[in-house]
């Protein structure tokens, strides 16, 4: 396609494209939902994002079971805060079983 026909083709969508949008219903109600879900939800707590710095984040129920799964004699809560990070990232990996039983052992207190 050259140039010469592109333009009034590309002036054609354009003002098929302003009509369209000009034809759109506004009317009171949809402008007040708009406004209502534009505006900015407060929430109480604080969010809580994983793998971030402060609070340590609480192991995860497929995380325990994956604890279950490699070591059964052990509960999941005997693992204190301090070491859920290293815990995680003991599961996360991609070493063997028998290497993640190991490592977790290490951390149990």
């Amino acid at each position: 396609m050259t140039a010469k026909n592109f333009t009034p083709i590309l002036a054609l969508a354009c003002s098929l494209g302003a009509a369209a949008a000009a034809a759109l219903p506004t009317d009171a109600a949809t402008t007040e939902s708009r406004a209502e879900a534009a505006a900015p939800v407060t929430t109480e707590a604080p969010v809580q994002l994983a793998l971030t710095f402060g609070d340590p984040v609480p192991l995860t129920q497929g995380e325990k079971a994956s604890i279950r799964f490699l070591m059964p004699d052990v509960d999941p809560e005997a693992f204190p805060p301090e070491t859920w990070g290293a815990v995680r990232g003991v599961l996360l990996s991609n070493d063997y079983d028998s290497e993640k039983r190991l490592q977790l052992k290490a951390l149990l207190p």
